[in-house]
């Protein structure tokens, strides 16, 4: 786990601000097969991306969204977008599987079946 990303984002003003040397880490995480993951923050947004041999990935913010603006010289500025955070699960027999979720109200569950079937 890493604060700031190793990874072009994509959004101008956060890429401006990465993680400084990405090379040198890529070049210990390289070495080691094992590394399932990369986790980062700073960007406020769930993004994706291979790093290193592996897949690194940045977390939703639970306070507030970097926008998504992917234009160069893109402003920086945030969103209000519901808050989320990510749920990573490791298994031995499947490794990590990581799961996405909102800190907000919102309706539901909802079943898919009742009594007669299939409902949608």
């Amino acid at each position: 786990m890493v604060h700031h990303h190793p990874f072009v984002s994509g959004i101008d003003h956060m890429d401006r601000q990465p993680l400084k040397r990405p090379d040198a880490l890529a070049d210990v995480i390289g070495k080691h097969t094992q590394v399932e993951r990369l986790l980062c923050g700073h960007l406020h947004r769930s993004i994706q991306a291979r790093f290193a041999n592996t897949l690194a990935m940045s977390c939703p913010g639970v306070s507030h969204q970097v926008s998504l603006d992917l234009s160069p010289d893109g402003p920086a500025h945030f969103q209000l977008e519901p808050p989320g955070y990510l749920l990573h699960q490791w298994s031995a027999t499947n490794g990590i599987v990581t799961h996405q979720g909102f800190i907000a109200p919102y309706p539901g569950p909802f079943p898919f079946y009742d009594a007669s079937g299939l409902i949608d």
